[in-house]
C-alpha cells in the first residue's frame, strides 16, 4: 500500500474512534444539548482562524507533511488528556484543542493526494478517499461493540492512539517542494491565502456553494447519535449508523470517480447535494431508528459524491502550490457552517426539536445544488502551468 493511502486509512481510523461519538461522549462528561453545541461553535471559530494558518504553513513554511505529524500528535494529547480530565472548563478546553489540530488533519491529506494526481496520470483521488471511509466505517462498528462494554470513556484514548500512529505512517511519504507557493506568496499581504482568491476569482463563491452542502450533512452528523439515543439507540446504534454510511462511501467514491470523467464535476456535485438535501429532509419526518440508520447508507452515497466534486474542483481550479491553502479554506468553510450549527442548532433541537432542525438543514443544502449550476468546472480537465492563472472548462 503506498503512504498517501495508508495515511488516508489511519486518518479513517482515528476520526472514526470517536468523532461518531462526539455529542454523547460529551453528554456523558456532563453536557447539555446547549453546551455541546456551544463547544462546537467555539472549536469552529477557533479552527476557522486556524485554517489559514495551516494552510500557509503547509503550502510555504514547514511542508504538509510536518504539518500532519503536528497536528496528529497534537490532536492525540489533548484526546487523552481529555479522558483522564474533569471540570467543564478544562474538558471543553481540551475538546477544542483536539478540534483544532485534527482540523487540518483532512484537508493537508487532501492536498497531499491533488498533488500526487496532478503529477501521476493514472492515480484517483476516489479511490485513495474511499480507503478514509473504510477506515472510518471499519473502526466505528468495532468501537461500538467495544463501547457497549466499556462505555465511551475509553473513546478518547482509542482515538489517542490512532493519531499517534497516523503520525507514525506520514513520515513515510514525500513531501512536495514548497518554493513554487514562497514565490506565489511573496510580498502579498495574506501569505498563501490571499494568493488562492488573486489565482482563482471564483473561489469566495466556490466556498460559499461548498459550505451550504454541509450545512445537512453536519447536523445529521452531529445531532443524528443524540436522537438515536433519544429514542432509545444503544452505542452500537449510533455505531452501526456511522458505520454503515461509512461503508456506503467506499463503492460510491469509486463509482463518483468514474461519473465525474464522464459527466462532470458540476453534474455529480449537483445530483450528490440533491440526495443529501432529500435525506436530511426525510431524518426530519422519521421517529424509527431503524429507518434512520438506513437512511445514512444514502447519506454516504451523497457525501461521497460531493467530496470527490468540491475537493477535484479545487485541484483544477487552484494550481498544485496553492493545494493546502484551497483545502484548508474548504474545510475552514465545513468549520463557519459548524459554528452557525453550534450557536444555533443547539437551542433549535433543545426547543423546537430535531424535526425542525433537519428541516431548515436539509433545504439549506438543496439551495447549493442552485448555486453549483454557475460556479463549478462541467469536466475534469485544466491546463496549469507556472504563471498562468488556473481554471477548468465549464463543459
Amino acid at each position: 500500500m503506498t503512504p498517501i493511502r495508508l495515511i488516508f486509512l489511519v486518518l479513517g481510523v482515528a476520526l472514526g474512534a470517536y468523532l461518531p461519538f462526539g455529542a454523547v461522549i460529551q453528554s456523558g462528561k456532563g453536557f447539555d444539548p446547549i453546551g455541546i453545541g456551544v463547544v462546537g461553535a467555539v472549536g469552529a471559530t477557533l479552527a476557522v482562524l486556524a485554517a489559514p494558518i495551516w494552510g500557509h504553513l503547509g503550502d510555504v513554511a514547514m511542508g504538509r507533511r510536518r504539518v500532519l505529524q503536528v497536528a496528529a500528535l497534537g490532536a492525540a494529547v489533548a484526546l487523552a488528556i481529555y479522558g483522564l480530565a474533569a471540570g467543564t472548563v478544562v474538558l471543553a478546553a481540551l475538546w477544542v484543542t483536539a478540534g483544532i489540530f485534527a482540523s487540518t488533519t483532512n484537508p493537508t491529506s487532501d492536498a497531499m493526494a491533488v498533488v500526487i494526481v496532478r503529477q501521476e496520470p493514472r492515480a484517483s483521488f476516489a479511490r485513495m478517499r474511499m480507503l478514509l471511509s473504510l477506515g472510518f466505517g471499519a473502526t466505528a462498528i468495532a468501537v461500538g461493540v467495544l463501547y457497549d462494554q466499556a462505555g465511551y470513556g475509553v473513546a478518547p484514548f482509542v482515538a489517542a492512539g490512532a493519531f499517534v500512529a497516523l503520525a507514525i505512517v506520514t513520515a513515510w511519504i514525500a513531501d512536495p517542494s514548497r518554493d513554487a507557493a514562497a514565490r506565489i506568496s511573496a510580498g502579498r499581504r495574506g501569505g498563501a491565502t490571499s494568493a488562492a482568491f488573486a489565482a482563482q476569482p471564483r473561489l469566495p463563491i466556490l466556498l460559499l456553494t461548498f459550505g451550504l452542502s454541509m450545512m445537512g450533512m453536519i447536523a445529521a452528523f452531529n445531532w443524528l447519535p443524540l436522537r438515536i439515543q433519544e429514542l432509545g439507540g444503544s452505542p452500537g446504534d449510533v455505531a452501526l449508523a456511522a458505520g454503515l454510511e461509512s461503508f456506503a462511501e467506499i463503492p460510491a467514491f469509486f463509482a463518483a470517480g468514474l461519473i465525474a470523467a464522464r459527466v462532470g464535476l458540476r453534474a455529480l456535485y449537483i445530483a450528490s447535494t440533491v440526495l443529501m438535501g432529500a435525506c436530511v429532509l426525510t431524518l426530519a419526518v422519521l421517529q424509527d431508528p431503524t429507518l434512520m440508520i438506513g437512511i445514512r447508507l444514502f447519506n454516504g452515497v451523497a457525501y461521497a459524491g460531493i467530496t470527490v466534486a468540491s475537493v477535484s474542483a479545487l485541484g483544477v481550479m487552484l494550481p498544485a502550490s496553492l493545494q493546502s491553502t484551497g483545502q484548508s479554506l474548504s474545510a475552514m468553510t465545513g468549520s463557519i457552517v459548524s459554528i452557525l450549527l453550534g450557536l444555533i442548532g443547539g437551542a433549535i433541537y433543545q426547543v423546537a426539536g430535531a424535526s425542525m432542525l433537519f428541516g431548515l438543514t436539509g433545504a439549506l443544502t438543496l439551495v447549493s445544488a442552485a448555486l453549483a449550476w454557475t460556479v463549478l468546472p462541467g469536466r475534469v480537465r485544466a491546463t496549469i502551468r507556472p504563471g498562468v492563472t488556473p481554471g477548468a472548462s465549464s463543459g
